[in-house]
């Protein structure tokens, strides 16, 4: 084998965009990854939300990361002939006015009949859901039928030694063995895939959940968080606590059809990180991505490729050495 340009070590959401990037720009690379089952990426809802945090406002760079994941799911949908991206609004169902500012009062007579007393559901536009299982399984199968996929881990030993190596892999063993773990808080997360047919297919967040239709009445229902319990085996805690905080909210009974669970990996300060990992030579980084990954992660590879090959400005929120330093 000749020797890449890129090496990517992880196929999550960063992985993937990054290899997209490089694949428009007709860099070549391979991509390391040892399975994804139970990746973060693979079993997430894939929520691009404009709205976040605490204090309800517009989440970071969210105007300019919207138009850049738009614009790159809609051409992975063409390369890979599928269709996983789906532009659509937001519920937001609150026990307060916090919104009013930002939202209008949602106008949806179907949930006259379910929503529980003291709630307001409110309309949040400009949001976007990504099938992200059928996105990163989809594009795995490119990858392997064009013969840039190599099922194992990268470790130092690997001989790429000539290759930029762009450490993408969230929570897992020896992605990024020249930069400081305790930069992270990884957190497992699970999720519920549920049927109800009295719930309106609709996206909904509330009391940090969210639901998500997928069809025929089922929809996926989520996250948990753990910092202790890093693995991949759904627990009888967390599914109690997601139906607990369906049924404050709604009138319904779900009916349970799955539940599963990812390790999420992102950076103690909550920004994304990425960059060239400092006192390393061609070894870069992109990790800390979270929740807003798969908005974040077009946007981010991009940047990131740019100012490998250009030397252009990455944010500087982003920046690896400030996590470094504060570690």
């Amino acid at each position: 084998m000749s020797t890449p340009d890129y090496v990517i070590a992880g196929q999550g959401i960063a992985g993937t965009t990054l290899a997209f990037e490089l694949l428009k720009r007709g860099h070549s690379f391979v991509i390391y990854d040892s399975g994804i089952q139970h990746s973060s990426s693979a079993v997430a809802a894939g929520l691009i939300n404009p709205i976040g945090g605490r204090k309800m406002q517009r989440s970071w760079m969210y105007d300019e990361l919207y138009p850049k994941a738009q614009a790159s799911y809609k051409a992975l949908e063409k390369l890979l002939n599928i269709s996983f991206f789906e532009e659509r609004p937001i519920y937001r169902i609150i026990g307060d006015n916090s919104l009013e500012n930002i939202a209008e009062p949602a106008d949806l007579p179907a949930l006259d009949n379910i929503l529980q007393t003291n709630n307001t559901a409110y309309l949040i536009r400009d949001g976007a859901v990504v099938d992200a299982s059928r996105l990163i399984f989809a594009f795995r199968k490119y990858l392997s039928d064009h013969h840039l996929l190599i099922e194992d881990y990268y470790t130092p030993q690997t001989k790429h030694q000539d290759s930029r190596i762009i450490f993408a892999g969230g929570f897992a063993p020896n992605y990024a063995p020249d930069y400081p773990p305790s930069a992270f808080a990884p957190v497992k997360g699970e999720i519920l895939t549920f049927r109800a047919h009295d719930l309106p297919e609709e996206v909904f967040m509330f009391k940090g959940n969210y639901i998500i239709p997928i069809g025929d009445h089922c929809f996926k229902a989520g996250a948990t968080y753990s910092w202790d319990d890093l693995n991949a085996l759904p627990t009888q805690p967390a599914r109690d606590e997601i139906l607990q905080k369906i049924r404050s909210v709604f009138h319904i009974d779900p009916e349970i059809i799955n539940q599963q669970a990812g390790v999420r990996n992102p950076a103690r300060d909550r920004r994304p990180v990425v960059g060239a990992i400092p006192a390393t030579n061609n070894q870069y980084i992109l990790n800390g991505l979270g929740t807003k990954g798969f908005s974040l992660a077009p946007y981010l590879a991009s940047a990131l490729i740019d100012h490998i090959e250009s030397g252009a400005d990455l944010p500087p929120e982003v920046d690896p050495r400030g996590v470094v330093k504060s570690v």
